[in-house]
């Protein structure tokens, strides 16, 4: 990213640029920096392209086309699969891959460039075997941007805050830490939220971020037992390890999907009384949004029958009984329920 940095200041720009990575946030910013200081706002000289359905002939056609009243032509992109060997590629890009559509006839393109052009890839998966990266990295510059190691974005963190002028304590930091996602793009998202409810305390302690994370954990688990109603296992479990990887306990998860059930099967119940959402909330003792919740309880509560929901409480109770005896381990319990309950739904 530095040579992206110093190419944008001195104006000296490489005829191609390849952006790869981990990390879609600095992806997607240093495309959209490098773009704006080659070509700022001139859209008669510049070009983007998504997808795998490029035309090598169209690509050739706009970079050795003199630009008009400026130093460059500008072609970006996106997602081209280009950079994967044949064998690694996807049904689809394969169907629609030609001979004069493979790594290597673009590599060919790629030494041809005029100084009059420059092209950026951005790229989601590359194969470094392949001839169009060895073009690249011969020719011009490769970016590849991964994930921050721990130190590097834990600092980061502390730079974000510290930009809305707002201070954390240490425990709170830690807590919001384990809290957050290792990328830079939710990350930011989830830091900002944060900050604008405390913005003008100025100050985030501990039990500030104890409420916004069990939200955060209970809209996740509202979500994994929506995916079990649909049958959707592997994405049941996608959200169970995701979980995890919070530093979530299983055992808190499973008490929480119990509880989630318990509540779907009150509100079906409730709602065959005819009670307006008010009044469900009321008998539910909820406080906080109450009309917005009901309405999605009754939404999810919809995709099971009352025997379903009493067999997933049962389940429940089984699976945290199972633990305790030392029959499963915690981890094991909760994936052995959402197996048995998504094998029902299927």
């Amino acid at each position: 990213m530095k040579r992206i940095a110093n190419d944008i200041k001195n104006h000296t720009f490489a005829k191609v640029y390849l952006i790869c990575g981990e990390e879609e946030y600095y992806k997607t910013t240093s495309l959209r920096r490098l773009s704006s200081a080659v070509a700022g706002d001139d859209t008669m000289n510049r070009k983007d392209l998504f997808g795998a359905d490029i035309s090598l002939e169209e690509v050739r056609d706009f970079t050795d086309t003199m630009p008009f009243f400026a130093e460059k032509r500008l072609l970006t992109i996106t997602d081209s699969g280009l950079f994967r060997l044949k064998g690694e590629k996807s049904a689809e890009e394969a169907a629609t891959e030609d001979s004069d559509k493979g790594s290597d006839s673009f590599s060919e393109w790629i030494k041809t460039l005029p100084d009059t052009a420059c092209v950026i890839f951005k790229e989601d998966k590359i194969d470094k075997r392949s001839a169009l990266y060895k073009a690249v990295l011969k020719t011009g510059y490769v970016a590849e941007i991964n994930h921050l190691d721990d130190q590097a974005f834990s600092d980061w963190v502390l730079k974000r805050i510290a930009s809305r002028n707002i201070r954390i304590s240490r425990e709170a930091f830690r807590i919001l830490l384990e809290g957050l996602e290792h990328d830079i793009g939710s990350a930011s998202l989830e830091i900002d939220k944060i900050c604008d409810c405390y913005a003008e305390k100025g100050t985030i302690l501990p039990e500030d971020l104890s409420e916004i994370m069990t939200a955060r954990v209970e809209n996740r688990v509202f979500d994994l037992v929506e995916q079990v109603s649909l049958g959707n296992r592997q994405r049941a479990l996608d959200l169970y390890y995701d979980l995890l990887a919070l530093k979530e306990p299983p055992m808190r998860i499973l008490a929480l999907m119990g509880r989630q059930f318990n509540q779907l099967f009150t509100v079906q119940e409730l709602s065959k009384q005819s009670l307006s959402r008010a009044d469900i909330a009321a008998e539910m003792k909820m406080t906080k949004s109450a009309d917005f919740v009901v309405q999605k309880l009754q939404k999810q509560a919809q995709k099971y029958t009352p025997k379903e929901l009493k067999d997933a409480i049962s389940l429940c109770v089984e699976m945290e009984a199972s633990y305790k005896s030392g029959n499963l381990s915690d981890t094991l319990a909760v994936e052995l329920l959402i197996f048995k309950m998504t094998g029902k739904k299927g």
